[in-house]
């Protein structure tokens, strides 16, 4: 059995050969803080207007709409509370949907604490946003719909242009917020296109270091700062930059930048390969994610992520057991996986608590081979049987 496999690139990844040397760099070399007026300082302020306005150019925005953050939690607190915050004269209702990401539901859930109306949305079978129903619910005091691009948990790609586009037909004045987390530099994205206002990313989920990710802000837009106490970036995200990570996170960029189509279809393949082995040897398994129809444009699920479920086993116990042969894949989101509680999103799509829980996630990247994906098939047939029978005496 093949040491080491990793199927859990949703929640983080290894961080790529670029991105180090442009850590290290930055770390014993260009080390000034980017505030600072002498020639160490200037050089660390270019190195992160240098990054800012590549990753800028990646979802066609300008380098001034660009705020990096601590990551993906931040840049989504600071996307909610900060329109929450600026924008409550102007209306009280936030529209979401019921399988957001923790930092964007517990956010929205603050916010409805506070004295704001909230309204999620719900989705079909597959994880789809309809339309129709979210339109309905956008009225004049609707400052704010913030959906995700990318489902973290079951790969369900929303069609962003459509639902932006219609956003803006119902009311102008409504905020789009999207969550490109799990999208970033996997699919394309254009925030001009799409009517988005605000968009969030990670470095992490694309071989960049942790602790850092960004935030798009459309110019004219007004928001309250979670932070004070310096004018770095606007004052709308204060504090020293995080130089070291910033770079991490645009060598990063850089090095997917010409490569998003192919990293897609490679990834695609293996995931259509997983799906085929899995219907093949384990048939009383089902796919919770949607079915993907292999389009770069247009697509309607994520070939990075998969979810699925045992007709017996426990999630939880298959991801132990596969620690035996050395591989590692999750339950659901890695924000909310050590909790006991069903996932909000499988339950979400109408799966039922006694199923939720036998629900795994297969997460995968360019970089794998379908011999990786034969090794991962093989031990969960081994653990099908190993515990199925089991749990039939």
């Amino acid at each position: 059995m093949k040491m080491n496999l990793y199927f859990d690139c949703a929640a983080t990844t290894k961080v790529c050969k670029e991105a180090i040397n442009g850590i290290t760099n930055t770390l014993e070399i260009e080390f000034g803080n980017p505030s600072s007026k002498h020639f160490k300082g200037m050089k660390a302020e270019d190195l992160v207007t240098k990054a800012r306005k590549f990753i800028a150019k990646e979802i066609g925005s300008s380098k001034d709409e660009l705020y990096f953050t601590s990551g993906g939690t931040e840049s989504n607190n600071l996307a909610i509370f900060g329109i929450a915050n600026a924008y409550k004269r102007s209306g009280n209702h936030i529209v979401t949907t019921s399988i957001e990401h923790p930092s964007v539901g517990a956010s929205v859930d603050s916010i409805e604490e506070g004295g704001f109306k909230v309204s999620k949305v719900g989705v079909d079978r597959e994880g789809f946003v309809d339309k129709k129903s979210l339109i309905e619910l956008i009225h004049e005091d609707t400052i704010l719909v913030s959906i995700m691009q990318v489902n973290n948990e079951i790969g369900t790609i929303q069609n962003i242009i459509e639902l932006g586009n219609a956003i803006k037909l119902k009311n102008p004045k409504t905020l789009f917020h999207v969550d490109g987390i799990q999208g970033f530099m996997k699919l394309p994205i254009n925030v001009t296109k799409a009517k988005i206002d605000l968009y969030s990313a990670s470095s992490h989920k694309i071989y960049g270091p942790k602790g850092v990710g960004f935030l798009y802000i459309k110019k004219g837009i007004k928001i309250k700062p979670l932070q004070y106490g310096g004018s770095q970036q606007k004052k709308i995200r204060p504090g020293t930059e995080n130089t070291p990570g910033i770079i991490g996170f645009y060598e990063a960029v850089k090095a997917l930048s010409s490569n998003v189509e192919t990293n897609y279809l490679k990834t695609l393949e293996l995931k259509d390969y997983f799906i085929k082995a899995i219907n093949s040897s384990l048939p009383e398994w089902e796919l919770n994610s949607p079915v993907s129809i292999g389009k770069l444009n247009g697509e309607v699920a994520s070939p990075y992520i998969v979810s699925i479920r045992s007709n017996s086993i426990k999630g939880e116990v298959i991801l132990h057991a596969l620690e035996d042969y050395h591989i590692c894949i999750s339950t659901g989101s890695a924000c909310s996986s050590k909790k006991l509680n069903v996932s909000h999103v499988i339950k979400a799509i109408g799966i039922s608590d006694k199923e939720n829980d036998k629900t795994i996630r297969i997460s995968f990247s360019a970089s794998q081979s379908t011999d990786d994906i034969d090794e991962l098939v093989k031990a969960l047939i081994q653990i099908n049987n190993m515990f199925g029978m089991f749990i039939k005496k």
